[in-house]
């Protein structure tokens, strides 16, 4: 059967069923990633897993009577940290290695066709396997802390997915936009950085003056980090700074998935 692209390319249906089809490519690329990734490394994906915990270690340390604060006492200043630094690191690593997926992979967009958001969504499902290990070992720490298994772990799948979900939309927004436009991969540590102090990770909501809270809200990994935290140790959840959060991270995911698909079509041209 002879298959006609326009210019507007195939509606959207069928490119999601076409996703579906390159899955084993999509599966080769996550495979290759990982290679790549701890290839002639010691101790390989240890490296990886110590990326949250080293911090929460040393933070821990120096932060622990001045950051600390509100209702979330009762938690070890180190564990809730960790629980921020986690899911934190996650969306960082991927964002960072998917942003530059069209670019470093251009020779393959000028020579075969695929489904382009294959390229990010590799990256990020690569992250992925080392944010299950930190999932471990944040709950291996909790038990240890004297935080038993409890009922509502069975929302850290969803938290996790829901994670990995906002980090390829957004990934794929940007790497569109690294495309056309090379300074965004300078910018973009030095943005995730600035993103980072505006999470709710080295801090609790209730340190921040109530006139200005509303602002967490306005930040998609607010209500990651909070779900986390509430889900782990029972720690309040404030459910209406929680789905601002969300309605932001929705936002932001809306805009990644019409820069791509505005920007798409022109990729292997411009890389």
């Amino acid at each position: 059967m002879e298959s006609v692209i326009d210019a507007k390319g195939p509606p959207l249906r069928s490119q999601l069923a076409e996703y579906w089809d390159y899955r084993g490519l999509l599966w080769h690329l996550v495979v290759k990633e990982l290679k790549v990734r701890y290839r002639q490394t010691t101790l390989g994906i240890a490296w990886s897993l110590a990326q949250p915990l080293l911090p929460a270690l040393i933070l821990g340390a120096v932060f622990s009577h001045t950051l600390a604060g509100g209702k979330d006492l009762s938690v070890p200043y180190a564990l809730l940290l960790l629980s921020g630094l986690v899911p934190w690191s996650f969306l960082s690593s991927a964002v960072n290695s998917a942003s530059g997926a069209f670019v470093s992979n251009g020779y393959i967009l000028t020579k075969v066709y695929f489904p382009r958001a294959v390229l990010p969504a590799a990256s990020v499902m690569a992250a992925s396997v080392e944010f299950m290990g930190g999932c471990a070992i944040l709950c291996a720490w909790a038990m240890v802390a004297g935080y038993p298994i409890r009922w509502s772990w069975l929302g850290l799948p969803g938290m996790l997915i829901y994670t990995a979900l906002l980090a390829f939309l957004i990934s794929i927004g940007i790497a569109s936009l690294n495309v056309l436009y090379r300074d965004i991969r300078h910018a973009l540590p030095f943005l995730l950085q600035v993103w980072m102090y505006a999470t709710p990770i080295l801090y609790t909501p209730q340190l921040v003056p109530e006139k200005w809270r509303w602002l967490l809200g306005l930040n998609p990994m607010t209500g990651i980090v909070l779900g986390f935290r509430s889900v782990l140790f029972g720690t309040p959840f404030d459910a209406r700074l929680g789905a601002t959060s969300v309605c932001a991270g929705v936002v932001a995911g809306i805009a990644g998935i019409v820069i791509f698909l505005r920007l798409q079509h022109e990729l292997a041209e411009s890389v």
